[in-house]
């Protein structure tokens, strides 16, 4: 049997209902038969939302750094203690 999700729908949704469903189809099903989900596209949707989130963690922290240390050397600015003293 194959499922195709409509343009309009979710389809981490859909197969949240499709696994909990099949399930239910597995329990009734006569000894030494057997059924499964052949191929589950939400994998890669799973996949890119958590490689996303990760990118967006990351990217938080080094902006996070970025400011604190611009706003940490910049009151030393106008002591300039990183060139030595002229002669």
């Amino acid at each position: 049997m194959g499922i195709w999700v409509l343009p309009n729908a979710n389809s981490l949704d859909v197969i949240k209902r499709v696994t909990a469903e099949m399930e239910a189809i597995k329990k009734e099903l006569p000894t030494g038969l057997a059924a499964g989900i052949a191929y589950d596209a939400t994998k890669y949707i799973n996949d890119a939302i958590h490689e996303v989130v990760h990118t967006l963690v990351v990217t938080l922290i080094i902006v996070a750094i970025v400011i604190f240390c611009s706003s940490a050397r910049c009151g030393r600015c106008s002591y300039r203690w990183w060139r030595f003293p002229s002669r």
